[in-house]
């Protein structure tokens, strides 16, 4: 594996791992049901914590933004993430082992990579 593609995996497993973190403290799903004053977790009767900012409750905003940003689906994208790390890695012979085939050479990192490099703000080679 390049040095690239360990600083690559090592970013999106950090990420998994404080998602995964994030779903144990609150495992049900986030929800910005309060009309954005504040994220609650869909789990009746309990309403879940009430997310505070440095000046009181959260705005429309980041309340929106905790709950599109949901640990769950952060987990899901992360474990996707991986899987294409995996399906795209480099061989031996320095092309894309996935986008390569008896008709065409497709260098590494490929298209598919660069991109999860640039979702991950990691410096491509």
């Amino acid at each position: 594996m390049s040095e690239f593609a360990a600083r690559l995996r090592a970013v999106v497993e950090e990420r998994l791992a404080v998602a995964r973190a994030a779903a144990e403290v609150v495992p049900a799903t986030w929800l910005d049901d309060s009309g954005g004053e504040y994220v609650s977790v869909d789990e009746p009767p309990y309403m879940g914590p009430i997310i505070y900012g440095p000046y009181g409750f959260l705005g429309a905003e980041l309340a929106a933004h905790i709950a599109l940003n949901d640990p769950a689906d952060v987990i899901l994208a992360c474990e996707r993430d991986l899987a294409v790390l995996e399906r795209h890695a480099r061989t031996s012979d320095g092309c894309c082992d996935s986008c390569s085939n008896e008709s065409r050479v497709q260098w590494w990192p490929c298209d598919e990579i660069r991109d999860l490099a640039t979702r991950y703000r990691v410096e491509v080679e």
